[in-house]
């Protein structure tokens, strides 16, 4: 508190850390280690190299992004996207996290009884997606579609970034898509989930009111980044639209326990920019075990795109350009919280990078350090945030 009472300016706060540097480095000293001070936010990145935090291939990974490339020109690159206008059209999902505690085994059925503790709710989906982009582009314009029963959404507005302006469709006689997660706290493992959803397309009412507001705003933007998660939004003349009218159209389309099987990448026939999981694209082109490469060269092949990524969880990413052949990227999570929004969080942060032409190689960096933040954030509490990326990207760089 006496320090506290001290500090009047800021000459006299950077005094006090310099007068807490030098006792630092007297009592390192005194216990025989070295200190060392960074003055560029690259501590993390000193600590990862000493620390041998990432493995020998993972660091000739970052030291040959760093000699082509360098974390101040990533960062100017990432910061010019600030002037780019990005519509982004998807499922919005609500994520309710309930947790619980083991109570054991119930007497009277084959089941473990759970102590209810509390619940957390995120704007998910699409919603979630709108404010990672809106980190990077000053204007991001959200297209997606609430119920009319269990709307919420006076909660999805105050979730959304300042510079996201959403425009939502009604979906009569459904609710607003929610998906209930119970945890178990202490681990951090889900146990199980419920789906409050409805099957089916939006009607052709609803569909031809989203066609009328398309066809104006799509040329109105420099990119469009649709999240199909196959929940009914992306009905076949939606598509055609986009891929007829959108100036850069990038695709992310999910394979998940609603849609199994039924929505493939496949059913777009253009698509400047794609990311999907190694699933995704092993369903997509019926290949269980055949080699990856293969399967993606044949994937962005079938939808005629200048640029694909897949994402391979803990094995980082690979990309494929007709022009610029095969990248791969490790994944650079130094822990994991929490994995639910990490792809969405990869896709939309690759995909502004794409638009601006930026070569695949550095695309996947971006994405992969975007998802590295994103899997330690719980589901979609905050977004991934630009500073602290670029702060990321200087420390791995560093």
């Amino acid at each position: 508190m006496k320090l506290l009472k001290k500090i009047r300016t800021v000459d006299d706060l950077d005094a006090m850390a310099a007068a807490l540097r030098r006792a630092g480095k007297r009592t390192m000293k005194a216990a025989g280690c070295d200190l060392y001070v960074s003055d560029r936010g690259h501590a993390p990145g000193i600590i990862a190299q000493f620390l041998g935090l990432y493995p020998p291939a993972t660091r000739r990974y970052l030291a040959g992004i760093r000699s082509r490339y360098g974390a101040d020109a990533i960062t100017e690159a990432l910061k010019a996207l600030g002037k780019k206008r990005a519509l982004v059209i998807g499922d919005g999902i609500l994520d309710e996290y309930h947790y619980c505690e083991s109570m054991g085994r119930s007497s009277k059925e084959p089941l473990v009884v759970q102590r209810y503790l509390g619940e957390e709710v995120f704007a998910g989906g699409a919603f979630a997606a709108a404010n990672h982009i809106a980190e990077l582009c000053g204007k991001v314009t959200l297209v997606s579609v609430l119920g009319d029963k269990d709307r919420r959404e006076g909660f999805i507005r105050g979730k959304l970034g300042r510079n996201v302006r959403p425009r939502f469709f009604t979906r009569s006689g459904s609710q607003t898509i929610l998906k209930k997660r119970f945890i178990e706290k202490y681990s951090g493992s889900k146990l199980f989930e419920i789906c409050h959803m409805d099957k089916g397309y939006v009607s052709a009412r609803e569909e031809s009111a989203i066609l009328s507001f398309l066809e104006r705003e799509l040329p109105r933007h420099d990119m469009v980044l649709a999240l199909d998660f196959g929940h009914g939004l992306f009905t076949g003349r939606i598509i055609r639209l986009l891929e007829k009218k959108a100036r850069f159209l990038a695709v992310n389309v999910q394979t998940n326990s609603a849609n199994s099987g039924f929505n493939m990448i496949t059913k777009y026939r253009r698509a400047d920019f794609a990311s999907i999981t190694e699933l995704e694209a092993r369903l997509a082109c019926h290949d269980e075990y055949g080699p990856t490469e293969g399967v993606l060269k044949s994937i962005c092949s079938a939808i005629g795109s200048p640029m694909m990524l897949m994402t391979r969880g803990k094995h980082g990413s690979m990309g494929y350009s007709p022009r610029h052949g095969f990248v791969t990227a490790p994944a650079l999570a130094a822990r994991v919280v929490d994995r639910v929004g990490a792809g969405d969080a990869f896709f939309s942060y690759a995909a502004p990078c794409a638009a601006a032409g930026l070569p695949p190689d550095l695309v996947s960096f971006v994405g992969n350090a975007a998802g590295a933040i994103a899997v330690q954030i719980v589901c979609n509490k905050e977004p991934v945030r630009s500073a602290r990326l670029f702060e990321l990207i200087s420390s791995l760089l560093a």
